[in-house]
């Protein structure tokens, strides 16, 4: 005689949980997550209202160019600064960013003969005033926009 003996292959099969390490939704959760954490970190790193339109020197105000590198902590810490004293300069001075990681960073910065890291200065007809060098502080810097941007009696 032959003995016939059924597997039950569903009692093999566990289903998986959603805390196993191979789930779906777990993976797809965290590829989320993670995506959303690198955004708000690039987030942290963009310059908090600054335009970036370079038509606008020579447009009829004064403006304030910052030459920014993203992946410099001089710059970084330059544009800290620029921000601490912008608002007190807002009502004289349009300030924007070059940033020179993008092409229109890159050529500002060559038909300027600019360095990647710095303020330039430009009047409202759009001529260069000065550069202002990043290691300044920030009594420096205001003295600087202050003499440039200096409100004629």
């Amino acid at each position: 005689m032959t003995a016939t003996s059924t597997i039950d292959f569903k009692s093999l099969v566990k289903p998986m949980k959603i805390t196993q390490t191979g789930s779906v939704l777990r993976s797809t959760l965290l590829t989320l997550a993670a995506i959303i954490v690198v955004l708000g970190l690039i987030s942290t790193q963009l310059p908090k209202a600054f335009k970036d339109d370079l038509s606008r020197v020579g447009a009829g105000a004064n403006t304030a160019v910052l030459i920014h590198n993203k992946n410099g902590v001089q710059s970084l810490d330059f544009m800290s600064l620029v921000d601490r004293v912008r608002s007190d300069f807002e009502d004289q001075v349009e300030f924007l960013i070059a940033d020179v990681d993008t092409d229109s960073g890159r050529k500002f910065m060559q038909t300027q003969q600019i360095g990647d890291i710095g303020l330039a200065l430009f009047s409202p007809d759009g001529t260069r005033l000065r550069v202002v060098a990043a290691t300044l502080d920030e009594e420096a810097l205001r003295t600087a926009l202050d003499s440039a941007f200096a409100k004629v009696p």
